[in-house]
Order: C-alpha cells, then structure tokens, then sequence
C-alpha cells in the first residue's frame, strides 16, 4: 500500500465514498471504509487516508466553510474528456505550496516528527 499521506485543514469535511475501499485516519482512530460509508473530518484534526490496494475509488467531498474548491482548481489538472485521467505521481513541493495558501497543512510522519 502507498504511504498514508495526513494533513489538518481549517475546514469541516465530509466524505462519501461512492466506489472503491480506504483505509481512513482521522485523529487516533483507523477507519477501513468501504462502498457507502460516510466520513465525518473536523476541522484542525489530522486526517488523512490511502486506497486500498484492489483499485481506484471515488470520494464525494463536502467541506465547511467554503474554499476548498480553490484548491481543487489551483492543484488539479481540467479534464477534456469525460474519461477518468490515468493516476500519476503528485508535484510534493508544489502541492505543499498550493496547500499552504488554503490553510491545508502536512506534518512530517510520526517518526521524524521533533515536538515529541
């Protein structure tokens, strides 16, 4: 599986999973999400989730207050096709810099982490 990739935001999400499987992480607790489930990811919480490894999935994703679809359109890429773009790998450093400017934040993994 990929590395679980974890961030806080100032926003309240909410997330249904129309397809595939996750393996979800909101604060200290691990979700396995499927088909149908329904995520709740409050604000200033870390959170995060990777795909399982059987395939793609979709998230329908509603966040409080609104904004969050700035940053969608500012790091995504616009479709010309009504297709599903093959994955690729992410930009790290420009995702970092896009996300700091709509208060999206990730923190170094548990194991490099000095506040501990």
């Amino acid at each position: 599986m990929p590395r679980r990739r974890t961030s806080t935001t100032t926003r309240t999400r909410r997330s249904y999973l129309l397809s595939g499987r996750i393996e979800a992480q909101i604060g200290e607790q691990k979700i396995a999400a499927e088909q149908g489930a329904f995520l709740w990811l409050p604000r200033d919480v870390l959170h995060g989730f990777v795909v399982s490894a059987d395939g793609p999935c979709t998230i329908l994703t509603i966040t409080t207050p609104a904004g969050f679809d700035g940053f969608v359109a500012e790091v995504g890429t616009p479709t010309t096709t009504l297709e599903m773009p093959e994955p690729r790998q992410p930009d790290i450093p420009r995702l970092i810099e896009i996300s700091a400017r709509h208060g999206i934040e990730y923190p170094p993994p548990p194991d490099r982490r000095t506040d501990t």
